[in-house]
């Protein structure tokens, strides 16, 4: 909310709104578990003075990053989540989620926008023999809107992992790769009072890591003393 001006670069200043609004949100859900595993829910929100940061231009070459109440913002958003068993060496988890977000403008500079957007999330552990652990899980993301402005193309992600123990289970050997395919970079398109601005980014999220984890002590002994203290708390328990 600072009204002063902070030179980002030559071409382009950021400054504060000191007549920015509060935005509220109301928020409806419904949510229901099925034997413990598969769980739904179905919301609905409405963010009122929704603000964003915005791009305005000031001249002919330069532009301005300020903070406005540009839209009122409608989201219903339908969510699963199931954990299941395919058999004993597989288990697999899902979640997706479908919404739909809609930006009413309060701006008259604020282009409106509506996106229906689906994002899946997914991780299998399987048990190859030698009791190797391959960890395969991944997510996706279609078109959508981010920060109430940018709409972004679709981007995911897959990790692979591997993961033995030896020494008695002393020694814990992990490899991983993440995003394998490189496919997590973002691409997108904002538009507001006639500055259009294509932009692109991304991290060096493809890396290959290596852990060596290793548990020192007595096993038996550790165990015992959880037993004394589980033996406590009921003394303490009953005597309470």
């Amino acid at each position: 909310m600072n009204p002063f001006e902070y030179q980002i670069d030559e071409l382009s200043v950021s400054k504060g709104n000191p007549f920015l609004q509060p935005q509220y949100v109301h928020n409806v859900k419904v949510a229901h578990t099925y034997k413990y595993k598969l769980n739904t829910s179905l919301s609905y929100s409405f963010v009122s003075d929704f603000f964003a940061q915005v791009t305005e231009a000031v001249g002919l070459n330069k532009s301005r990053m300020t903070t406005k109440n540009v839209a009122n913002q409608e989201t219903i958003n339908l969510g699963i989540s199931y954990p299941f068993k395919v058999n004993s060496w597989w288990n697999v988890y899902m979640s997706v989620n479908a919404f739909r977000n809609r930006y009413i403008p309060t701006d008259p500079s604020f282009v409106a926008l509506k996106q229906e957007t689906l994002n899946i999330y997914g991780q299998n552990n399987i048990t190859l023999p030698k009791k190797i652990n391959l960890e395969i899980s991944g997510w996706f993301n279609s078109p959508s809107v981010w920060g109430g402005t940018y709409r972004t193309e679709s981007l995911g992600s897959l990790d692979i992992a591997l993961q033995k123990k030896f020494l008695k289970d002393k020694l814990n050997v992990r490899i991983a790769v993440s995003d394998v395919l490189f496919t997590s970079p973002w691409s997108g398109r904002t538009e507001f009072a006639n500055v259009i601005i294509n932009g692109r980014g991304g991290s060096d999220s493809r890396q290959l890591r290596f852990n060596l984890t290793y548990n020192f002590g007595n096993d038996q002994v550790k165990r015992a003393q959880n037993r004394n203290t589980g033996v406590e708390d009921e003394k303490n328990r009953i005597g309470n």
